[in-house]
């Protein structure tokens, strides 16, 4: 008895509230969204996500109808488990941690709890996935049907048309650019055609 008096005492001198407040969290949640959650600077899209899974995963679940004196550490981590087993993703189960660590957050702010149960609990991870990588026989198939591709598009392409006169690999000489008329042809100069000096 001594000793939870004196923890009392305490309390107060510590910036915390003599005694943790008896609303239940899912009273609380709910009044979470509608006020700290939607004045916050969060994204749009944040604030809509974590109300959905506010009011999916915390508000009527068994932690949710707790009193906030009520949830402990364990009750937590008994939470997490829960979710789990329901087979919930484990991103899913991260952010609903995310979302009930930031509802305790906003209870201690207010002065209704001493401290946040969710931050004794470690948070959820998340397994990082390898991309799936091709072995050497598959990477050949791959190689031999892109291929294949290749040359069925290059042979279903329109054959060039080789009736002119002029093949594409010989110069046309009797091309003149438009607009400009020929001109005479020139004369070969040659040395009968220089003027002899005197």
């Amino acid at each position: 008895m001594v000793g939870k008096l004196s923890a009392i005492r305490k309390r107060p001198n510590a910036g915390a509230p003599a005694k943790d407040g008896g609303m239940a969290h899912n009273h609380y949640a709910a009044s979470w969204i509608a006020s700290t959650l939607d004045v916050s600077d969060r994204k749009a899209t944040t604030k809509s996500l974590y109300a959905t899974l506010t009011r999916t995963h915390i508000i009527g679940s068994p932690l949710g109808a707790l009193g906030l004196k009520k949830i402990t550490p364990a009750a937590v981590e008994r939470f997490i488990l829960a979710l789990r087993k329901s087979g919930k993703s484990e991103p899913t189960v991260r952010q609903i941690y995310t979302v009930g660590r930031a509802i305790f957050d906003a209870a201690v702010r207010d002065g209704l709890l001493a401290r946040n149960p969710f931050t004794a609990v470690k948070r959820p991870k998340v397994t990082a996935t390898e991309a799936a990588s091709l072995s050497p026989a598959q990477a050949s198939a791959l190689l031999a049907a892109a291929e294949r591709s290749r040359y069925a598009a290059a042979s279903s392409t329109a054959t060039p048309d080789t009736s002119s006169a002029h093949s594409p690999s010989t110069p046309n000489r009797d091309y003149q650019p438009r607009g400009v008329k020929p001109g005479p042809p020139k004369r070969p100069q040659t040395w009968n055609h220089v003027p002899r000096q005197v």
